[in-house]
């Protein structure tokens, strides 16, 4: 379990509750090539950074970034991956508080936190709804990395770290909709599982 800091307390939230508290970090991502147009979620990980998923922006390396309240932004894609399916999204303004640590391990779940069984809820934009929304899933496994890759983008060295254990979960396609991959997935205290 992660440690809060003196004096926090930790309180489970509800998927509502964690649309509501966190959802100003989370942006829509509009990107328009090869004569497509591709819809999908981000994160806010540091002033001027956003992680997405790679399959969305791969079209696209100046994808449009826009806030639930309607503030919209022209970013550059200065990183991408296809296995892990990450990219990472500047702009060129400030994006307001991001999800990822004040302190380490703090706002993002280390992957020994997480439990089989464990609650999650995902984050962002599912068509045709339009706004930020929010699906619940639970934890279903566990892989070594060497059977799956995963990452996550650590803001302060500016470079991408690998765990040596990978969570996969489960959510219903249905549940999910379009639009809303690249979001962040939270624990039910708020902090980043994936």
């Amino acid at each position: 379990p992660n440690d809060f800091p003196p004096g926090e307390v930790a309180r489970v939230r509800t998927g509502a509750e964690l649309a509501l508290e966190f959802g100003h970090a989370v942006w829509k991502v509009e990107a328009d090539g090869c004569g497509r147009t591709q819809t999908g979620s981000a994160f806010v990980i540091g002033a001027r950074h956003l992680i997405t998923s790679n399959h969305i922006v791969s079209i696209d390396s100046t994808p449009l970034v826009r806030s639930r309240d309607g503030r919209t932004l022209e970013g550059t894609v200065i990183g991408g991956t296809h296995m892990p399916n990450v990219a990472v999204v500047e702009v060129d303004e400030d994006l307001g508080d991001p999800l990822v640590w004040v302190e380490k391990d703090f706002f993002w779940a280390t992957p020994y936190s997480l439990e089989s069984g464990q609650e999650i809820v995902a984050l962002g934009y599912s068509d045709p709804i339009g706004g930020i929304d929010f699906a619940a899933g639970a934890i279903t496994e566990f892989h070594e990395p060497d059977q799956w890759v995963s990452a996550i983008w650590d803001s302060e060295t500016s470079d991408w770290l690998l765990p040596d254990r990978v969570v996969h979960a489960f959510f219903s396609l249905e549940a999910l909709g379009e639009g809303r991959s690249g979001g962040p997935v939270l624990t039910g205290l708020g902090q980043v599982a994936g």
